[in-house]
């Protein structure tokens, strides 16, 4: 698992990816959703991702998951520089 921090334009981009098995690119949206989960999980709600979109664009930014480049999952947002 590895965090990133950098400066983009006027954004901060926080980017956190691991190397597990990764996110298929038909739920890379669908996460997002409210209740939102790639499979049924009685011990979550799908909030969580949907709540963390509200936050980040309520401030500004944008949110996204995509495949990290040793195959796992990398997800990513951004902050208006006066914000973070």
């Amino acid at each position: 698992m590895s965090l990133l921090v950098a400066r983009q334009s006027a954004d901060v981009r926080f980017s956190v990816s691991d190397s597990g098995v990764g996110i298929e690119l038909e739920h890379t949206t669908s996460i997002f959703e409210r209740f939102g989960q790639i499979k049924r999980d009685p011990r979550g709600h799908g909030l969580g991702l949907y709540i963390s979109k509200c936050i980040v664009e309520a401030h500004g930014g944008k949110i996204w998951v995509d495949r990290s480049v040793d195959g796992g999952t990398a997800a990513h947002f951004t902050l208006p520089m006066a914000i973070a």
